[in-house]
């Protein structure tokens, strides 16, 4: 399973920058703010080059498996810089891991978030060396839930380089507390 196809055909940054203009008599896309997009993009674009990074990685599976997490946090970053952008983000109170703040700023990400969440602790210790391998079935699992993250990340920046989405009455929804 790869994303390489799937990036391959992917429009460039700059048509989507174009595309994030807001149309004239638009409000809703006046909204668009392309620094926003820019940010995002540059993360989704990471999360997929670790992502085609892991799937070309033969080992056993500890290190594919690191890298699909981080390409799901990346993704993760990607839409957290479309519900609170940089420099707009007053300091919070509480959890500040992407995975609880997934949660709180987009919902339809939560199960998502908890799955990827609930791996945090696997992560730290592929990195630290104490797990030396992973099930090729459970990593085939983590593969699969990657590319999910991965595409609901993009659908989630698209929406908003349409002026689909409106982050503010998102976030409204609900609190970090």
């Amino acid at each position: 399973m790869t994303r390489s196809a799937g990036a391959a055909g992917r429009r460039s940054a700059e048509l989507r920058l174009a595309m994030a203009r807001p149309a004239v008599g638009n409000a809703r896309a006046a909204a668009v703010d392309p620094h926003v997009v820019q940010r995002s993009r540059d993360l989704l674009d990471r999360a997929e080059v670790l992502f085609d990074q892991a799937a070309s990685v033969e080992d056993d599976g500890t290190e594919r498996f690191r890298l699909f997490y981080l390409a799901a946090i990346r993704a993760s970053g990607a839409i957290l810089e479309v519900y609170e952008p940089t420099g707009k983000v007053r300091r919070r109170r509480g959890a500040t891991d992407a995975w609880s703040r997934i949660k709180a700023r987009a919902p339809e990400c939560a199960e998502l978030a908890d799955y990827f969440g609930g791996l945090s602790n696997m992560r730290s210790r592929v990195e630290a060396g104490l797990v030396k391998s992973v099930d090729p079935t459970f990593c085939a699992r983590v593969e699969r839930r990657a590319v999910e993250f991965l595409d609901v990340a993009d659908a989630t920046l698209l929406s908003y380089e349409q002026g689909k989405l409106t982050p503010g009455k998102a976030a409204a929804r609900s609190t970090v507390a």
